[in-house]
């Protein structure tokens, strides 16, 4: 009799459920993955065009503003000098960004000193996960990130 290569069936079926097994407890934790990370790096980018905004202020000696997009902070926002339009960001995918203390500010001026008129704190999170993220802007305008809710 010749001996036969390969698997049997219920070896493959052992094989796909135990995959299916896995992929079912995966694929939530990756979907808290994702959320996280998006938070994460729409707090990073705002910092970055924050610290962009202080740092064109002060080599510029002027007013540096940063202004949210048409439909919120999560939709964007623009740093510009008077007309220079200095950085665009696009929308943040998902990311819910709310500032405080004020949650009506659509926009934050930086002086030719790299200051701004009172620290304000921007809270970045999403509806379907516990991330969160605060990025506070101090009226010496130094930007600082914390994995926590805003204050």
């Amino acid at each position: 009799m010749k001996r036969q290569s390969g698997f049997t069936l219920i070896e493959l079926l052992v094989v796909v459920t135990i995959s299916a097994i896995l992929l079912g407890i995966a694929i939530p934790s990756f979907r808290d993955f994702v959320a996280t990370q998006r938070v994460k790096n729409a707090a990073f980018e705002f910092a970055a065009s924050m610290l962009l905004a202080r740092s064109e202020a002060i080599k510029r000696n002027t007013s540096v503003t940063v202004t949210q997009g048409a439909g919120g902070w999560g939709s964007g926002w623009t740093v510009a000098a008077g007309a220079a339009t200095l950085a665009t960001k696009d929308s943040t995918h998902n990311v819910t960004i709310t500032p405080a203390p004020d949650p009506a500010a659509t926009s934050l001026a930086f002086q030719g000193t790299g200051r701004i008129a009172s620290t304000i704190s921007f809270e970045f999170g999403t509806a379907n996960t516990t991330s969160v993220r605060c990025v506070t802007v101090s009226a010496s305008g130094v930007t600082s990130t914390k994995t926590t809710s805003c204050p």
